[in-house]
């Protein structure tokens, strides 16, 4: 664990207890959401935040009150393979990441406003994750 982060949370319920009030709304409707459009997904914690995973990691939640994750305010979703997804509009934010695709939620009604955007992003992020799971699979057997 990091130094610069005294606690070690072994749960999403331990990390939403941890954080201020605003960012625990975030982050539980963004948690819902994830849950209903993929109820496939398990939870790991990585980094004191929820990793949701298929057959690999696929996204993130990182609050801001959470150390050295560059957020500055609100909570960031992270698509892992970001730089896959079908993104004309450039919803999520690339910075100079290569790979990882963010958006920051400030208020919780914004998780609703967005609500279709996200979804689609999320099933995208599953089909992905199907692909490469895939797409491993047949570089094995060769």
């Amino acid at each position: 664990m990091n130094s610069i982060q005294k606690v070690r949370h072994l749960s999403p319920e331990s990390l939403l207890e941890s954080i201020p009030e605003d960012q625990q709304f975030i982050m539980e409707k963004l948690m819902c959401l994830i849950s209903e459009t993929l109820p496939e997904c398990e939870i790991k914690m990585n980094f004191n935040v929820p990793f949701y995973r298929r057959k690999k990691n696929i996204l993130y939640l990182w609050p801001s009150a959470m150390p050295w994750g560059g957020i500055t305010s609100g909570v960031a979703i992270g698509f892992v393979y970001g730089h896959l997804l079908q993104d004309e509009s450039q919803w999520l934010m690339m910075g100079k990441r290569k790979q990882i695709g963010i958006r920051v939620f400030h208020q919780s009604k914004e998780v609703d406003e967005q609500a279709d955007m996200l979804k689609s992003f999320l099933l995208e992020s599953a089909i992905i994750d199907d692909q490469l799971a895939q797409n491993k699979k047949g570089r094995n057997r060769n």
